[in-house]
């Protein structure tokens, strides 16, 4: 935070909740302490410390995609939390990324998920039989327990939901084993004879392996019950018809960028309007975050009040 509030990235004169101004003067004199050792001047100790956690995560994200089979070029990137769009393009420019999506609200992004995400409800229970020995009306009467359990905490949680989904699983394993495979339960019930044939066949898939001779066991019973909310209208994003690019305009704020300061034109994004156009540098200011739109990058405001970024519309090499 600080190294962004030196660089000219973060306004230093409005810090969230409070009236108080970030002091640049300490904040210079800290960098200036911590690069000398280092031949480094304050700007470029600041600079090095943006720059050291922007390689940091994109490795992070390399190693996610890449561990998954995915190559990073082929997505968007979309940056939440305070500090995550102060830093998107940069991180996407390192990964090859060529476009980066910010929502309206990214400080909001887990608290709009809570609130607009499907609500379930997990249930378990260890059973460890063998098969052999497994009543199947038990295990029914199990999942119909659990189903009501979950329809009843919904109840009780006061959720508006449009309907309830219920699905049942079992995991399984071969005895003498210790790793369990999960499987789906039709909705015709638990029968022990179907479920032992899925086994092997799933078994078979996973392993390339028919264990016959080997006994399957029954580990646990697993119930979801999820409620289910209507979809999400996006238009609530939509910016207002009346906002303009004049009125969004704040001015114009130094921020330093590859080693020099640039004059970067300052936004508040509330006041954006729908087909806007911001060429880097820019810094589009909003009660729960900052983006900076890098030098060199293009960002245009969707119909949803998304901010849309080309890392590299007029790349600067």
């Amino acid at each position: 935070t600080d190294a962004n509030f030196l660089l000219g990235r973060l306004n230093p004169e409005v810090i969230t909740g409070s009236n108080t101004e970030a002091s640049l003067d300490q904040i210079d004199q800290a960098f200036a302490d911590l690069g000398d050792p280092l031949g480094l001047t304050s700007l470029q100790a600041a600079l090095a410390v943006i720059e050291i956690g922007v390689n940091d995560l994109a490795g992070v994200i390399r190693l996610t995609a890449i561990d998954k089979g995915h190559d990073p070029r082929d997505f968007a990137l979309m940056p939440y939390g305070g500090a995550g769009p102060l830093h998107a393009v940069a991180i996407a420019r390192e990964l090859g990324i060529p476009q980066v999506l910010v929502p309206r609200f990214p400080g909001l992004t887990s608290a709009l998920g809570c609130v607009l995400a499907d609500v379930r409800h997990d249930f378990v229970q260890t059973i460890n039989r063998l098969f052999d020995g497994i009543d199947k009306r038990e295990v029914e009467q199990l999942m119909v327990m659990q189903a009501e359990e979950g329809k009843a905490l919904l109840i009780r949680e006061r959720v508006n939901v449009e309907r309830v989904e219920i699905n049942h699983e079992v995991d399984l394993l071969y005895r003498g084993q210790s790793h369990v495979l999960r499987l789906p339960v039709s909705d015709e019930g638990f029968d022990p004879e179907l479920m032992q044939q899925a086994l092997a066949s799933v078994f078979k898939e996973r392993f390339d392996l028919l264990l016959p001779e080997m006994k399957p066991v029954l580990v646990n019973v697993r119930t979801t019950v999820t409620g289910v909310r209507e979809p999400l209208d996006l238009g609530i994003f939509k910016p207002d018809d009346n906002n303009s690019l004049e009125a969004a305009d704040l001015g114009v704020r130094k921020s330093y960028f590859d080693g020099k300061w640039l004059e970067a034109k300052v936004f508040q994004r509330d006041k954006l309007p729908v087909g806007a156009q911001l060429e880097g540098p820019a810094i589009v200011e909003q009660i729960d975050t900052t983006v900076v739109i890098d030098p060199g990058a293009q960002a245009t405001v969707d119909e949803f009040g998304n901010l849309l970024i080309d890392v590299m519309a007029q790349s600067n090499g």
